[in-house]
Parts: C-alpha cells; structure tokens; sequence
C-alpha cells in the first residue's frame, strides 16, 4: 500500500519601486521580499506537514553623482527553512553565492547553503556615446543554520565595459573579476569573465 503525498506551495510577495529606468536606473530605491511556505498532505487528510519554507530580501540604491556618475549598491539575502529528514532532497534549492549577477569572481556552483548574504557596490563612469565603464567590488557567504559560526567571508571585485543598445538603456555588459577565493577551486588563474545582457542589479 503506498500513499500518495500532494504538495502545496503559499507565499506573500511586497515589492517597493521609485527607479527612474528599469534596466539602466540613475536614481531611486528598489527592495523587494518574497516568502513561500512548501508543505506536503495526504489527499483525505486536512493536515499539511510544513517541508520547507524560502524568503529573500533585496534592496537596490541608486545614488547620482557629478557628471552622470553614479554609485549603485545592494544588499541581498536568501534563507532555506527545512524540516527535511534528508536534506541532500533539498540541495538544489540551497541559496547560492556567486554568478554573474550576484557576488562576481566567485563560481556559483562552489558555495550553497541554509542562508546567503551578500553586499555589492558600483561606480558607473560615462565613457563616450553608447560607452560606460564600472568598477564594482562585493563581499558575501553562505551559512548553515544549524552550525552557524563566522569565517572569513568571500569578496569579489573587478571592472566592466558596458554598450546601451536601444532606447530602455539596455546595455551590453562586460565585466571581467577576481576573488579571494583559493585559485585551485575558482576558476583559471582566479579570474572570471561575464558576457551578458542587462545589469548586475
């Protein structure tokens, strides 16, 4: 006799936006939260048995400066809540660090776990016409929640080529970045190269 399990998802999301421009912003605040409880339940049964619960939290500023300069920072988190018996279930749900969005020098496959926290910042420089340029610099880590302890955290840093290519300020976006990482498990010579479309935030 088997039993069959059905799985429910509810969640609550709130959003805050005052950005000038969606892809390119030059002012404003963006932050943005998200929970969703995960449960499971036997189709004549009215109890649901809490599985796993997400929530995560950004916060974007965008500060002008002189002369089209501008400072841009962020702070994101992501937490994984699990009641799990094996929680090897959950691993790809784990949050990461890392990518090309996120804490860049840093693989995204190397660091997952219960909680990531993670702050990065940008100057962006008008170069000339459809040219910008960026030096960014983030710091982060993930951790378990049920062996918290405090190591040192993984910074990531580098430089960026950006080429707007329509009238929304889409950009083109080429950023090249190291981290503290161990060489031996980044990538080749510590570096990391980004070619994508868009901003990192």
């Amino acid at each position: 006799h088997y039993t069959t399990l059905h799985q429910y998802a509810l969640g609550a999301v709130a959003q805050y936006d005052t950005r000038d421009i969606t892809f390119y912003p030059t002012r404003g605040l963006f932050f943005k939260t998200n929970l969703q409880v995960h449960t499971t339940a036997t189709p004549h049964s009215s109890t649901a048995h809490p599985l796993y619960s997400t929530f995560s939290a950004d916060l974007r500023h965008y500060i002008p400066l002189a002369h089209q300069l501008l400072i841009a920072w962020q702070v994101k988190t992501q937490w994984l809540l699990s009641k799990e018996s094996d929680p090897s279930r959950l691993y790809p749900l784990l949050p990461r660090l890392g990518g090309q969005d996120g804490l860049r020098g840093v693989n995204s496959d190397m660091f997952r776990d219960d909680v990531m926290m993670a702050f990065q910042a940008e100057l962006r420089i008008p170069l000339w016409s459809i040219f910008r340029a960026t030096v960014f610099a983030g710091i982060g880590d993930v951790y378990d929640l049920h062996n918290w302890h405090w190591e040192i955290p993984k910074v990531g840093y580098g430089l960026g080529l950006r080429a707007t290519i329509n009238k929304a300020k889409v950009n083109i976006r080429v950023d090249v970045a190291r981290s503290n990482v161990d060489p031996r498990w980044n990538t080749i010579n510590a570096y990391s190269f980004y070619l994508t479309a868009t901003e990192a935030f």
